[in-house]
């Protein structure tokens, strides 16, 4: 696989770039653009990409754990087979994405949207979510394994 080396990519403009198999650890790539990107089974640990849009990017078996996604826009991404562990995914805005059986342990989902569908075959053992977090409609988060907090 591809390693990337470097500190940050802070501020980029990477639209349709193949992080296919990559491993994108202990970087800052906040306040990016990465519209319609390839993330199949890249690997994301210890990563912070906060206030990025991510726009019909393709999480497809994709790892990622310590890692934030704070305020990071998922509009009509594809998030397949994939396992966040310890994941921020605060403000998180996830609209029209569409998910198929990924994991989602320990993260966290306050004021995020999570209007997307596919969210039903999803495993969010441990994951939080406040009263801010908007669910797909029909959706009972609690049955997929998370927890209100206050």
């Amino acid at each position: 696989p591809l390693v990337v080396n470097m500190e940050t990519l802070k501020n980029i403009e990477l639209s349709f770039f193949d992080f296919h198999r990559c491993f994108l650890n202990d970087m800052d790539i906040s306040s990016s653009n990465l519209y319609n990107c390839d993330f199949r089974s890249a690997q994301i640990i210890r990563t912070i990409i906060n206030d990025s849009v991510l726009k019909g990017s393709k999480l497809i078996m994709l790892k990622s754990e310590d890692s934030e996604f704070v305020n990071t826009q998922f509009f009509n991404s594809y998030i397949f087979y994939s396992d966040f562990k310890k994941v921020d995914f605060e403000k998180a805005d996830f609209t029209g994405a569409i998910m198929n059986n990924n994991n989602f342990f320990d993260c966290n989902f306050c004021n995020a949207v999570m209007d997307c569908k596919g969210i039903e075959t999803c495993n969010l053992k441990g994951s939080v979510y406040n009263e801010y977090t908007l669910w797909h409609e029909g959706i009972e988060p609690e049955q997929l394994g998370a927890e209100l907090v206050k």
